[in-house]
């Protein structure tokens, strides 16, 4: 059942993880700018990429220190196979403060299907061992690629908070619809899952009447378990944050309204006004 909660243990973290079988729905963005709202909010943010493209892991780290990690194996594939390492394979974020990643690399394709397919190693409750020895995070933001791996069934034993971004397209409810399927399924299954909910964020809206009348048909469908907040689509502004290597959501810049709506998305999301007054007042300064 959409959002239904599982009794589980008690966490004092909150983790999030943003997956969507459908790609180019702005998974990697939309984690980077929730955990950089969260570190503005004053909360100690932790980033785990689970996409071996490692596209947020080299977004957030230069290259010699993404060469370190891989060099030394302290990635988010080591966590896998050794869960007691987790807190050794976490580096701060130099452009964000309060805010830290666990990095990815191509070998966590290879880990995944090593540990899948060995019996021994393979119900996913790698990451939940890890975060039993993960101390002083008041939030987790886990990252994917669309495929729906081994990977992801881990991350259902921790994650308290599932968000599916979704563009506007003919075929996005089919992949909002398959996400939360396989979701449920894997919830169904596992022991001492904690209490999941499900919601589905709008990105890459436009201004056309097709795209009008499948954000209604979105809303009308998941009701309350849709945010409120959309984001725009803005492709310039987003590609030049990437490509700049900086943060979307800390721009000041009136005309980037999806960095107004990322904002949005986080006050939403924590359920005060914090970053809006935060950046109405320096605006207005």
């Amino acid at each position: 059942m959409l959002g239904a909660k599982r009794p589980g243990r008690e966490m004092q973290m909150k983790t999030t993880m943003i997956m969507n079988e459908k790609g180019g729905v702005g998974k990697s963005v939309t984690a980077i700018q929730l955990a950089a709202g969260f570190s503005l909010n004053g909360m100690k943010t932790l980033i785990i990429d689970g996409d071996p493209q490692g596209s947020i892991t080299n977004l957030l780290l230069d290259e010699t220190t993404v060469q370190e990690v891989d060099k030394k194996d302290l990635t988010i594939s080591t966590v896998l196979e050794h869960p007691e390492m987790i807190n050794d394979c976490i580096c701060p974020v130099p452009s964000l403060e309060n805010t830290y990643i666990i990095p990815s690399t191509g070998l966590l394709t290879h880990t995944m299907k090593q540990m899948e397919f060995n019996p021994l190693t393979s119900y996913p409750n790698k990451l939940q061992k890890a975060f039993r020895n993960l101390k002083g995070f008041d939030q987790v933001v886990i990252d994917n690629n669309p495929s729906f791996s081994w990977f992801v069934f881990n991350e259902c034993a921790v994650a308290d908070l599932l968000i599916v971004p979704t563009n506007i397209e003919f075929n996005s409810l089919r992949g909002i619809d398959n996400t939360i399927e396989d979701v449920t399924s894997v919830l169904q299954q596992l022991e001492d899952a904690p209490a999941m909910d499900i919601k589905v964020l709008v990105t890459r809206k436009g201004r056309t009447n097709d795209d009008m009348e499948r954000l209604k048909e979105i809303n009308a469908k998941y009701g309350k378990h849709s945010y409120k907040t959309v984001i725009p689509n803005q492709d310039k502004p987003v590609r030049d944050s990437l490509n700049d290597h900086k943060i979307l959501l800390l721009s000041h810049d009136k005309k980037k309204k999806a960095a107004r709506s990322y904002r949005q998305l986080v006050d939403e999301i924590l359920g005060n006004h914090h970053l809006e007054k935060m950046f109405h007042d320096k605006e207005a300064a």
